[in-house]
C-alpha cells in the first residue's frame, strides 16, 4: 500500500461472518461465507481491501445513528468490518468506473 490510506469501517444488518465453509450440509455457515465473498468482491470492483480487524458481531446495537431505513429500529444484531484501501488507487477506480457507467447509463436516459 501506498502513503495515502483509507480505513473504513463496513456496518451491516448481514451476517458476514467469515467461515471458510463453501461446500456441505452446513448451509448456514455456507450462506455466511458466500455474504462475506459478496463484499469483498463489491469492495473489489473499485479497491483492494486490507483487513484492519476482523468480522466482529454486536447484539443488540442501537440503531439511531444509522441510516438502514424506517424499517430497522430499535436495536438489531450489526455486523462490523474495518479495512483499508490506498486512497489514490482507490479514487482512480472509482472515478474511473463512474464515468463508464454514466456513459452506458446515459445512452438508456437520453
Amino acid at each position: 500500500m501506498g502513503e495515502n490510506i483509507d480505513i473504513y469501517t463496513l456496518y451491516t444488518l448481514v451476517d458476514i461472518t467469515p467461515t471458510g465453509v463453501t461446500r456441505g450440509p452446513d448451509s448456514l455457515r455456507r450462506d455466511q461465507q458466500r455474504n462475506w465473498e459478496t463484499v469483498i468482491q463489491a469492495i473489489g470492483l473499485v479497491a483492494q481491501p486490507t483487513e484492519v480487524n476482523g468480522v466482529e458481531l454486536h447484539d443488540e446495537m442501537p440503531l439511531e445513528w444509522a441510516n438502514f431505513g424506517e424499517f430497522y429500529q430499535g436495536k438489531h444484531t450489526v455486523w462490523t468490518w474495518r479495512f483499508a484501501v490506498d486512497t489514490a488507487m482507490f479514487l482512480k477506480k472509482t472515478i474511473t468506473l463512474w464515468h463508464g457507467w454514466r456513459s452506458y447509463l446515459n445512452k438508456f436516459l437520453l
